[in-house]
């Protein structure tokens, strides 16, 4: 026999209800504060371990969002009952089963696309080194003299990275290669997405710097009850002076704050915080460190589904990893579409460094 109160709703509470799209890079923690505010704004304070909700037609239909019933359970929600359980209408099913059909035929078209690009790669250099063999050994010499100088400029080119100072290719690719032994994330994908991230910093532009106007300060620009506490709590342990540490400024009217090569805000990366000194081994981490950086961006893209490796697998998690429940949308798709082609070029790059 179950015990606890019942909290009655009414139809259509659908996955976003549950699992507010904003909030869906913020962790579990953050995500279930807002569960279901917007039909009731009370419901996350005041729901108790062991209530009941009770939900009529189509509860929990919608995106098949699996942080909706985390939401609940980590409020202590025991029993959910509803004519419509997280169902999905026949319509959606088909919809689903298309989706991953053609999700399936991209990523085999990219992977022959690739693997087309790097046997050009290889047949090309192959015949520079046979007419090079057959003409001299001189030339052979020239020819393996200018791929071994193609690789320290490889290692050595600028790898520019938001809110910290550059650091080289090579040092980002020890940095990417040590996060995918931990998560399993693509190296170049990885390094793909902090470009991205950098990219899309320098347009929003920086606040918060010693002689920035007021109103790019950090209590201007940092939401009051969601980030400026953490931000605090984050340059304090790191001995850092709030008044000078460079944050990302808003965007399109919204909230700033956004910090380091990972442009996490402050409450997101409290919540990360103890995954990333579990693969560093920093204590605290920093937002502004690239090795904390890089493991910070490694473990979300791997909880977005980037450890599986495959194309939309890969675009699918850049696009949640910038825009949340809202990665479908058109207007998003230049974020995965320009993750995709920046990590193509990088992967050049590093097998470039990794050919013999």
């Amino acid at each position: 026999m179950m015990d606890g109160r019942a909290w009655v709703f009414g139809d259509n509470i659908d996955t976003d209800v549950l699992a507010p799209g904003q909030y869906m890079k913020s962790g579990v923690e953050e995500l279930a504060r807002h569960c279901l505010e917007s039909v009731d704004p009370e419901f996350a304070n005041n729901v108790r371990a062991g209530d009941v909700v009770v939900g009529r037609r189509n509860f929990g239909t919608g995106s098949s969002r699996e942080q909706a019933p985390e939401a609940l359970k980590h409020l202590g929600v025991a029993a959910l009952v509803a004519e419509l359980r997280a169902a999905r209408s026949e319509t959606e099913t088909i919809k689903t089963d298309l989706e991953k059909r053609r999700s399936a035929e991209l990523d085999s078209k990219k992977k022959i696309e690739e693997e087309r690009r790097r046997i050009e790669r290889l047949e090309a250099e192959k015949k520079q080194l046979l007419v090079a063999t057959n003409n001299q050994a001189a030339a052979y010499r020239q020819v393996l003299a200018a791929r071994e100088r193609r690789k320290v400029e490889i290692k050595s080119a600028l790898f520019r990275l938001r809110g910290s100072d550059a650091i080289t290719f090579g040092a980002a690719l020890d940095h990417a290669n040590f996060i995918f032994a931990k998560t399993g994330v693509r190296p170049a994908f990885l390094m793909a997405v902090i470009t991205q991230e950098s990219n899309l910093g320098a347009n929003v532009g920086t606040c918060n710097r010693p002689g920035d106007s007021p109103a790019k300060h950090w209590s201007k620009i940092l939401k009051p009850d969601r980030d400026q506490t953490p931000f605090l709590q984050i340059v304090k342990a790191l001995g850092l002076d709030p008044e000078v540490v460079p944050l990302s400024c808003p965007q399109a009217g919204g909230w700033g704050g956004a910090m380091g090569p990972a442009q996490f805000i402050p409450s997101t990366w409290l919540l990360y915080q103890a995954k990333i000194s579990a693969i560093t081994g920093h204590q605290p981490p920093s937002p502004w460190a690239p090795r904390d950086a890089f493991a910070a961006s490694g473990i979300y893209l791997a909880e977005l589904g980037a450890n599986g490796r495959t194309w939309s697998a890969e675009r699918t998690a850049a696009l949640k990893y910038y825009s949340g429940s809202r990665w479908a949308q058109p207007k998003n798709a230049f974020y995965g579409d320009g993750v995709m082609k920046i990590a193509a070029d990088y992967q050049e790059l590093i097998e470039t460094l990794q050919n013999n």
